[in-house]
């Protein structure tokens, strides 16, 4: 999970820095008369490919955590069951060496 997260982080910050990048390229084009469109547009295009590879390993680590989630949950629910059941059996027992007629 956590290479999950360390991914989605690194992708993100990534993506948020070649957007500043952007910024600073149209200032400066536009202060000093230069064409960067094409740079521009090339890095623009990387952030956003990025951001959705952030997006997507924090998708998939959510998706991590919410099974471990449900699997821990079962766990809780078989747990509860088989300690219902002890219990029960165990009254019963003790019912019957209570009362051995049944």
């Amino acid at each position: 999970r956590i290479r999950h997260s360390n991914w989605a982080t690194t992708l993100c910050v990534a993506s948020a820095l070649a957007v500043c990048l952007v910024v600073v390229l149209l200032f400066v084009s536009q202060l000093l008369a230069f064409n960067f469109g094409d740079a521009i547009a090339l890095i623009f295009v990387l952030a956003m490919l990025l951001l959705g590879g952030g997006l997507i390993s924090f998708l998939t680590e959510i998706q991590i955590a919410v099974g471990g989630r449900r699997t821990h949950m079962a766990y809780i629910a078989r747990t509860r069951q088989t300690r219902l059941r002890q219990s029960v059996s165990q009254q019963n027992a003790a019912q019957i060496a209570v009362d051995p007629r049944g």
